[in-house]
């Protein structure tokens, strides 16, 4: 339940199957050019393993390409969701504000008129 973390604080399950992977692949290789098969055969056998891997490659790059459009079109959408959700709260925050110095006003304009109106009553 460890997990093996780098200097840099990454994990490094990544690059142990990375290791893994490239270590299958060579160990491969070696199996097709050291299989008792004519040349000709060994060679029509790595082409196919290549074709293969190729394709694999370009369908894996195609699923990141997309993955990556995906969060793109995600981050945008959170962009302006986080746009629209501050404008409104600052909407909010305005009327709010309105508000206030508007009772304010009143209530300075009625104390002012209150002390108007003693003013008179005492002369």
């Amino acid at each position: 339940m460890h997990d093996n973390v780098d200097a840099r604080g990454h994990s490094s399950v990544g690059w142990t199957l990375l290791g893994f992977v490239l270590g299958a692949t060579a160990g491969a290789g070696v199996a097709l050019l050291m299989a008792p098969t004519s040349g000709e055969r060994a060679r029509a056998r790595i082409g196919e393993t290549a074709r293969g891997w190729r394709e694999s490659a370009v369908g894996t790059l195609a699923d990141a390409r997309d993955a990556v459009a995906d969060l793109g079109t995600d981050a945008q959408s959170a962009l302006v969701a986080g746009q629209e959700s501050f404008a409104r709260r600052r909407d909010v925050r305005g009327r709010r504000a309105e508000s206030v110095m508007s009772r304010h006003a009143e209530a300075a304009a009625r104390a002012q008129t209150g002390a108007h109106a003693n003013d008179e009553a005492g002369q």
